[in-house]
């Protein structure tokens, strides 16, 4: 792919990289948070969306987090927030640095998500607002997806889902914050600059305008300059350069996978599975009907119907040779079913796709070494399965402590069995009880 822009008759200046990911990233975005979350007004940082901070009846911060939390339908969520001090916040003391400072950073771990936020934004509403938007962007997208890295920088991803969610105008007001104030004896210049540019946010708030239907929003006013003509411009580049390539069937198509996630999030697999196969894919792509078929396929593994599941996991394969979640998935129902020489050929063809799903891979490995007895081999990739996963990963505890009985670790695996049966996982219970049944 190659870096060339898109530049006709308007002054803004996308590349085509960029114009993808905006593409790729909004319908990633439809998949899992529905389209019906696109809100179709945008939230402003005003006393009809934030009555708490704007009344003042209690801290600043726990008043914003108490309006993004209802804002955002997050009142059974287990947030946390602690303040941080730093040099900045001794009086007296002359420094001068480069680079973005430390103002907020977000922690998730056993349910509950911890905010690390700055002693010096505290009491500066604009700028905790714009902040906390984005950690709670990222929560909201976790607790609806259940699938979000924390360890990973969200860089300009996190302002699209701030965009999506319907904080677009907040955030864009405050991309830029330069200041120079008078603190006693001493001169206090503070400089933040995003690392979002201002051309891409502004088309990142055209695209999103146009994925609703919004042709002239009135909230246009409300953008800072240039953002507000870049976003002008970003309109009339989209439709010269035939850039919005989301179409109608498109957003039934992924939002009916959102549909299908809440039950699959539910445990609900037949439910989910209702759905998928009613969707129509008869105007999609090859990898949209592909990845249909490989959905429908593992909430049948989760049912344990396995030739069922065979049986789409191999239609997914034909539909799309590339997808390598399909042929990694299709490798492990061929253990379940006692395939293993046939699993042991997919899995490692999955490898070769460089995905992230090598978790899902070693585990797979693992378990072949373990249907063969091979169990230092099988626990040589349950350690590399492990060290990847993040407790996401279906069967692999499960599977795990069925090694380790093997191994006559019974307390062991008991630890590990007690995550599968958190995960609702039936052949975790059924196994937990085998074992206080003999002992």
């Amino acid at each position: 792919m190659g870096f060339f822009s898109f530049k006709k008759k308007s002054k803004i200046t996308i590349h085509k990289q960029e114009s993808d990911w905006v593409n790729q990233t909004f319908k990633l975005l439809i998949s899992g948070l529905g389209i019906e979350r696109n809100n179709h007004k945008q939230i402003k940082f005003s006393r009809e969306f934030f009555p708490n901070t704007f009344a003042g009846s209690n801290t600043l911060i726990k008043a914003i987090i108490i309006d993004l939390t209802n804002i955002l339908e997050l009142n059974d969520v287990n947030i946390k927030y602690d303040i941080q001090e730093d040099l900045r916040d001794i009086y007296g003391v002359e420094f001068e640095t480069t680079g973005n400072l430390f103002e907020c950073s977000l922690d998730y771990d056993e349910n509950c998500y911890q905010l690390h936020i700055a002693n010096s934004i505290v009491n500066e509403s604009h700028r905790l607002v714009y902040c906390l938007i984005k950690e709670f962007s990222l929560i909201k997208l976790n607790e609806v997806a259940k699938d979000y890295d924390f360890n990973v920088d969200p860089g300009m991803f996190v302002y699209l889902v701030g965009i999506y969610l319907g904080f677009g105008v907040i955030l864009a007001q405050n991309l830029a914050d330069i200041r120079s104030y008078e603190d006693g004896d001493y001169r206090v210049n503070k400089t933040y600059i995003s690392e979002m540019p201002l051309e891409l946010m502004a088309f990142s708030l055209a695209y999103n305008s146009k994925l609703i239907g919004l042709d002239k929003p009135s909230w246009i006013g409300e953008l800072p300059k240039p953002i507000d003509q870049f976003y002008q411009d970003s309109i009339e580049l989209m439709e010269e350069n035939d850039l919005f390539n989301i179409t109608s069937d498109d957003i039934r198509v992924w939002n009916s996978f959102y549909q299908a996630d809440t039950h699959y999030n539910k445990y609900e697999f037949e439910e989910a599975n209702e759905i998928l196969k009613n969707i129509d894919t008869s105007f999609s792509t090859i990898k949209i009907q592909s990845e249909v078929a490989e959905s429908i396929g593992y909430n049948y593994l989760r049912m344990n119907n396995f030739e069922k599941s065979r049986e789409y996991f191999q239609l997914a394969k034909e539909l799309d040779p590339m997808n390598g979640y399909s042929i990694s998935n299709l490798g492990y129902v061929l253990l379940r079913l006692g395939e293993i020489e046939d699993s042991r050929e997919l899995n490692e063809l999955a490898l070769t796709f460089k995905l992230n799903i090598n978790s899902y891979i070693y585990r797979n490995i693992a378990l072949y070494h373990l249907m063969k007895n091979e169990l230092v081999e099988s626990e040589k990739f349950f350690d590399l399965a492990l060290d990847f996963d993040d407790n996401n990963v279906d069967y692999l505890e499960y599977h795990y402590a069925e090694l380790l009985i093997a191994k006559g670790e019974i307390d062991k695996a008991k630890k590990y069995l007690r995550i599968s049966i958190k995960k609702k996982e039936k052949e975790g219970i059924n196994l937990m009880n085998r074992i206080d049944n003999d002992n």
